[in-house]
């Protein structure tokens, strides 16, 4: 038997339980197969009961969207760079009526991220496909004579060489390199 063989039998599709999780799973970015590893079944029948029952792709998709939508405005919000505050707390001492007394001091900095070019650009080349004018893509057309195809000659291989004799490589010098 393969190693990763699965068992032949598999609970069946349970929509009432199953729905939930799966969307679930999916809104949390796992791909299809760690969903249906999950599920206790293969790749494939997850497929096919995704095909077989709409309920079943419509919880994956529904869950999808949410994860990529996450993922699209955490990529639109480093394109063009962000505010946050960072909240540090210092304990100190300080001295009340001559006596030290621990405390905390809160200090608050609002830090600025910079807009990240990388993301700029996977952002204008993902999200203008429409117009081409972001695209990475460089289209090469070649074509034959007078705009046609081109036309490919096979040849054979060549014929084998036959096998040089086995021996110690000696230097050759021609008869009149001797005459100087």
């Amino acid at each position: 038997m393969p190693r990763n063989y699965r068992m032949l039998t598999y609970p069946g599709y349970d929509p009432d339980t199953m729905l939930p999780l799966v969307q679930g799973w999916a809104r949390d970015g796992l791909t299809n197969r760690q969903i249906a590893k999950n599920l206790g079944i293969s790749e494939r029948t997850l497929y096919k009961w995704r095909d077989k029952y709409p309920e079943l792709a419509k919880a994956l998709k529904k869950g999808k969207e949410v994860a990529d939508r996450e993922v699209e405005n955490a990529l639109f919000k480093r394109a063009t760079g962000y505010e946050y505050k960072e909240v540090t707390i210092e304990y100190i001492e300080t001295e009340v009526n001559g006596q030290k007394t621990p405390a905390k001091k809160v200090k608050e900095v609002t830090k600025h991220v910079l807009p990240d070019v990388t993301a700029q650009i996977f952002w204008l080349c993902n999200r203008s496909r429409d117009t081409k004018k972001w695209q990475h893509v460089n289209r090469v057309e070649h074509v034959g004579e007078g705009g046609g195809n081109i036309v490919f000659e096979v040849k054979p291989p060549p014929p084998p060489t036959p096998e040089l004799p086995q021996g110690k490589i000696i230097d050759v010098v021609p008869e009149d390199a001797d005459s100087d």
